[in-house]
């Protein structure tokens, strides 16, 4: 889409909003003073002849990078061992790796 319109990618990661609503888990859509981290990255231009592939390996390796900022940066921790399900493994958490949360 954004080769088709001539017009860069803007990376974006969130953290937070997981807390409230997550696969398996009750939605606490009520949940007051959960940190939510927005971090934008820099536009990534698209040329016009990259190829389909090229261009969301692009994304993937900025998101990536996004991603664990905003993970790392993230004021609030667990508040013992049984409330580590909304952390990754690389941060000492129990969350599901994305393949088996899409189950």
């Amino acid at each position: 889409m954004a080769q088709e319109a001539a017009v860069p990618l803007i990376p974006m990661a969130v953290w937070g909003p997981h807390r409230l609503w997550t696969k398996g888990r009750k939605k606490e859509l009520t949940k007051r003073h959960v940190p939510v981290i927005i971090k934008i990255g820099e536009a990534i231009p698209v040329a016009g002849d990259a190829t389909p592939e090229s261009i969301t390996a692009t994304l993937k390796e900025r998101l990536s990078v996004l991603l664990d900022a905003v993970q790392r940066a993230y004021p609030d921790q667990p508040a013992g061992p049984d409330d580590r399900w909304w952390l990754p493994a690389h941060l000492g958490g129990t969350a599901p790796l994305p393949k088996a949360a899409s189950v």
